[in-house]
This record gives structure tokens, C-alpha cells and sequence, in this order.
């Protein structure tokens, strides 16, 4: 891990851009791992979004925390979101028989109705003028989000932290590729640290200004770092299981 980069939540981000005076958004907060974690080693303040009930009354507060229950997506959308009741780690935007592959029995999920907020909205929601981080895992949604926010919106972005769900959702691929360089040719620097679309960030250069051996070895090296640590992590469970059976 270079002294640029850190992971919290499955998702990296360039932490030596980050300070107290930060602004992070947490998009799709679940329980707030991310939020209260990007607090508690960094100080910033940090605005969560997430639609779910039950997750957003388990989340632990914090007097920099700001949470909203919400969904993020196309703004002004009325959008039927698929819940596991039996297990609520997340929701997703997705057909019901789809999110059922992934989220469980139809016995146990059920549909909330929710009207979502973009970028914009949700930034003009809470009075702020820039981000300096925004992380974006909102199970399908971060593509409504990225085909309609606005170009000038995301360029106010000093970086963001995004899960696509293409490896659950094939479908998606397409879609995904497209908001992958809708976000390119708005001037960001892409690195994937995943073989697929589950841990990319994209870094506004106009804002977050490192040198260019910095950049070299953030997308030569740590990424390919990255791959052979999860990797070998991969391994090592598949083993560990083969040996408990």
C-alpha cells in the first residue's frame, strides 16, 4: 500500500488527500463502516446516504456524521427498491427476479418506494459547494447516477470511490463501460485495483495534484499489488474450506 492509498469497505481512495477540513460522501452507508471508519483515521466530515430503515437505525452516530435516509440515483426518480428482510445488508434497484439471485428467496424480500437524489441534489441538500471524496455502492444505482448528473457536478468531485455491480449483474456491462468513460473524458484518472469493476477510483487530477512518479506507481504498482494480495487471499480461503470439509 503506498503512502497515497488506503482501503476501507472493500474500496480505495487516495487518503493523502484527505484531512479534518475534508468532505466525504458516503453513498449507499449500510451500517456505516465506511463513514465512521474515514472519521475516525482522517477527521472529515462525512454526509451518508442510505434508503434502507433498519440499517440506518443500526448505524452508530457521530457528531460528524450527517445521515440521511435516502436513495441516490436519477434525481427526482420514484424508484422501487428490492429489500431482504431476513438479512438486510443492502438493496438494490434491480428487477425483483434478478435481486433475488443475489439478495435471497423471494420469502424474504419485499419492495420500498423511494424518490432518489443525485450529486447535486444531494450536495445542495446539505449546503456544500465541493466533495472531496465521494463513495458510491448503491447495488445498480450508481449507474442512473453517473448517465444523469451533471458534468459540472462531478467535476467537483476530488475523487470517487465506486463498486459497479456488473460481476453480479452481466447485463450491466455495457452501461457500465459507458459511465466508466462518461467519467474519463471529464478529465479523471482512472485506476482499477480489481480484475473486475468492484474497486475503482477516479481521481480529478484538476484537484488532487500528485507528482508523476506518484501517479506511476499508484497505477503500475499498488494496483497490481492489489490484484496478487486479493488473490492470494482467494487461495487461501478456498483452501482453508476444502480443509474444513
Amino acid at each position: 500500500m503506498s503512502r497515497h492509498l488506503d482501503r476501507i469497505s472493500q474500496h480505495s481512495f487516495i487518503c493523502s488527500a484527505l484531512s479534518p477540513d475534508s468532505i466525504v460522501f458516503d453513498f449507499g452507508a449500510n451500517q456505516g463502516e465506511f463513514s465512521l471508519n474515514i472519521i475516525e483515521k482522517y477527521g472529515c466530515r462525512v454526509f451518508a446516504a442510505e434508503p434502507v430503515l433498519a440499517l440506518c437505525d443500526s448505524m452508530r452516530r457521530h457528531e460528524r456524521l450527517s445521515l440521511h435516509r435516502i436513495a441516490i440515483g436519477k434525481n427526482g426518480e420514484i424508484v422501487d427498491l428490492i429489500v431482504n428482510d431476513d438479512d438486510v445488508l443492502s438493496s438494490t434497484v434491480l428487477d425483483h427476479d434478478v435481486a433475488e439471485s443475489v439478495l435471497g428467496t423471494s420469502n424474504s424480500l419485499r419492495t420500498i418506494t423511494e424518490t432518489c437524489l443525485d450529486l447535486a441534489a444531494f450536495r445542495e441538500l446539505n449546503g456544500i459547494d465541493h466533495v472531496d471524496l465521494v463513495k458510491v455502492d448503491i447495488e445498480g444505482a450508481e449507474l442512473d447516477l453517473f448517465e444523469t448528473t451533471s458534468d459540472h457536478a462531478l467535476r467537483s468531485c476530488g475523487q470517487l470511490t465506486v463498486e459497479f455491480h456488473d460481476y453480479w449483474y452481466p447485463d450491466l456491462a455495457t452501461r457500465t463501460e459507458r459511465a466508466k468513460q462518461r467519467l474519463c473524458d471529464l478529465g479523471f484518472r482512472m485506476i482499477r485495483f480489481t480484475p473486475n469493476n468492484k474497486d475503482i477510483v477516479f481521481v480529478n487530477p484538476e484537484i488532487i495534484r500528485l507528482s508523476f512518479l506518484d501517479w506511476q506507481y499508484l497505477e503500475k504498482v499498488s494496483r497490481h499489488l492489489n490484484y496478487c494480495g486479493r488473490g492470494a487471499r482467494v487461495m487461501a480461503n478456498r483452501l482453508f474450506r476444502k480443509r474444513a470439509a
